[in-house]
C-alpha cells in the first residue's frame, strides 16, 4: 500500500493566514477604540472631580473673607505690605484672601497662585494652581515662604503658545493680565453717592481660565472655567 501524507495545501494557508490577520486587526482595533474611549471618560470624570474642588473651596474662602487683594505672582504677594497710599491691581495670577482676625499678628487668610510651568517629560506642559492656608506677622506681612506654600493642588492650567495661563481678564496692559479678576468694592456714603474704597479691597472675584486633566497616552481634556464669587462680610 502506498502512504498517503495528509496536511494543507500552500492555498490554505495563505487563505488561513489572511483571515487571521483580518481578524486579529479587527480586534485590535476595538481594543484601542475602547481604550481611548476610558482615556476620554477618565479624563472627564477627574477634571469634573477638579472643577467641584476649586469652585467648593474657592466659594467657601470667598465668602469668609474680610477683604482681598490680588497680584501680578506669588512673589508679590509674598513681598506685600498693606498701605492706604498703595495701588493694587485688579487682574493677575495670584490672591490673597484675609479672613480670621485680618492682617495683624497671627491672622490667618487664604492664597491662590499659578505655580511655574510643569511637564509629563513629553512635550504636553501645563500650570498648577495652588491652595494655601498664610498667616500674618505684626508687620502684616505673609509669614509662609514659597518653598512651604506648595500644599493642595486644586487645578492644573491649559499651557498657551505665549508660555504663560490661558488668560481670560486683561485690561490695556499687558502686564496686568491674570485668571483671577477683582471688582470694586463701593460703599455709600454723604451726597448719595457710591464710590470705591480704597485700592485693593474688593467685592466680587472672577475667576476665569481653562481646565485640563493631562492623562495616560498624551489624552488630554479640558474645559473652560468661570466663577464669580462675592464676599459675604458686612464690610462689603
Amino acid at each position: 500500500m502506498k502512504n498517503k501524507s495528509q496536511g494543507f495545501t500552500l492555498v490554505e494557508v495563505i487563505l488561513a493566514g489572511v483571515m487571521a490577520g483580518v481578524f486579529l486587526t479587527f480586534c485590535t482595533q476595538f481594543f484601542l477604540t475602547q481604550l481611548n474611549q476610558y482615556y476620554l471618560i477618565s479624563g472627564n470624570s477627574k477634571l469634573s472631580e477638579q472643577l467641584r474642588t476649586l469652585s467648593k473651596y474657592m466659594e467657601k474662602d470667598v465668602h469668609n473673607s474680610l477683604e482681598f487683594y490680588v497680584f501680578p505672582d506669588l512673589s508679590s504677594a509674598l513681598s506685600f505690605t498693606y498701605s492706604d497710599t498703595k495701588t493694587f491691581p485688579k487682574v493677575g495670577n495670584c490672591v490673597l484672601l484675609i479672613q480670621e482676625q485680618g492682617m495683624v499678628a497671627g491672622g490667618r487668610g487664604v492664597i491662590y497662585y499659578v505655580g511655574s510651568e510643569c511637564n509629563t517629560g513629553t512635550k504636553l506642559a501645563y500650570y498648577l494652581l495652588y491652595r494655601a492656608l498664610v498667616t500674618f506677622s505684626a508687620q502684616k506681612k505673609i509669614v509662609e515662604t514659597d518653598s512651604v506654600l506648595n500644599q493642595l493642588v486644586v487645578g492644573h492650567l491649559k499651557k498657551s503658545a505665549t508660555n504663560t495661563p490661558v488668560q481670560l481678564y486683561s485690561t490695556t496692559s499687558p502686564a496686568a493680565s491674570g485668571i483671577f479678576y477683582a471688582t470694586e468694592r463701593r460703599r455709600f456714603s454723604t451726597g448719595a453717592e457710591y464710590h470705591p474704597y480704597i485700592a485693593g479691597c474688593r467685592h466680587g472675584l472672577y475667576v476665569g481660565t481653562t481646565l485640563m486633566q493631562p492623562g495616560l497616552k498624551l489624552k488630554v481634556t479640558e474645559t473652560p472655567c468661570n466663577f464669580c464669587f462675592y464676599s459675604r462680610n458686612p464690610r462689603f
